[in-house]
């Protein structure tokens, strides 16, 4: 099979705050409502990251924020919900 034919998406290894897992490329709500990003993988820090969409802002994402996140989405199933100029998936 064609590998564009699937999209992979990995686990963070957080859950959010109602004990969803954490995947790269969903939508969070961050600090209660206070912006809305999209978990991405950043290589050159081998980490995962909220990429705010109001700032293009990079928070890292670690068990300490897990309570602070809220899953909205995904930026495949809910493209409409990504505010940011252009989403890849590498």
């Amino acid at each position: 099979l064609s590998d564009r034919k699937y999209v992979v998406h990995r686990c963070v290894e957080i859950q959010d705050k109602h004990g969803i897992d954490v995947y790269e490329g969903d939508i969070c709500n961050a600090k209660d409502g206070v912006f809305t990003g999209i978990v991405t993988y950043v290589p050159e820090h081998a980490s995962f990251y909220l990429l705010c969409d109001k700032d293009s802002t990079f928070y890292p994402l670690g068990f300490e924020y897990q309570n602070l996140l809220e899953v909205l989405g995904n930026v495949i199933e809910n493209p409409e919900m990504v505010s940011t100029t252009e989403v890849t998936n590498e």
